[in-house]
């Protein structure tokens, strides 16, 4: 039940008190969950932040395909998620923070949970079942490097079917690549369909 506090408010003018009232102020206690997600939710959003890097580094393959899945199947979910949690899980939360601020806190964290979802499909799309082996062969369309705080190296590649793949490469296979050379390659085929190595 939530708590009422009372203040005593005063407006003076020229060293008197004119008007005196009493404002009431509801003081909502959080649940243990609310109170959990608070104390340890910063620490929980940055340790799978760091998880969710380590299959980048592992995996070369198509790894932009993982984040268009996770964006397509993943992110309603993920945001419905959220907001309910926001709504009914937090209320104290709620009290103490405007309507906007915590919307936005609130789609923020949604869409950060959404972009390392993508990280998590890789992993899943490699120890799932249903993995096989296909010969990626095609010309060498584009070459890109990407990344901030990891450099990512991508070629672009149009096999005999005029199908595009982006792939992520080493930088050793990076840099002895040209555009319009012919690129042919072992690769997996994982349990969501990325190819992968």
């Amino acid at each position: 039940m939530p708590l009422k506090h009372t203040k005593k408010l005063g407006v003076q003018r020229n060293g008197c008190v004119l008007i005196s009232a009493s404002v009431k102020h509801k003081m909502v206690i959080p649940t243990s969950f609310e109170w959990f997600l608070r104390q340890q939710g910063g620490r929980l959003l940055l340790v799978n932040a760091l998880i969710s890097l380590i299959p980048l580094f592992i995996y070369e393959g198509e790894l932009d395909a993982s984040f268009i899945l996770a964006l397509k199947y993943l992110s309603a979910p993920i945001f419905i998620l959220s907001v309910y949690i926001y709504l009914f899980k937090m209320p104290s939360y709620r009290s103490e923070t405007s309507r906007i601020m915590g919307i936005f806190v609130t789609l923020a964290v949604a869409a950060l949970l959404t972009v390392m979802s993508g990280s998590y499909l890789l992993i899943i799309n490699a120890f799932g079942p249903s993995q096989s082996e296909l010969a990626v062969q095609g010309n060498v369309t584009k070459k890109e490097i990407s990344g901030r705080n990891s450099t990512r190296y991508k070629v672009t590649l149009t096999d005999i079917n005029g199908r595009q793949i982006t792939l992520d490469v080493s930088f050793k296979e990076y840099d002895q690549l040209v555009v319009g050379q012919m690129y042919s390659q072992r690769l997996k085929v994982g349990s969501l369909g990325l190819l992968y190595r």
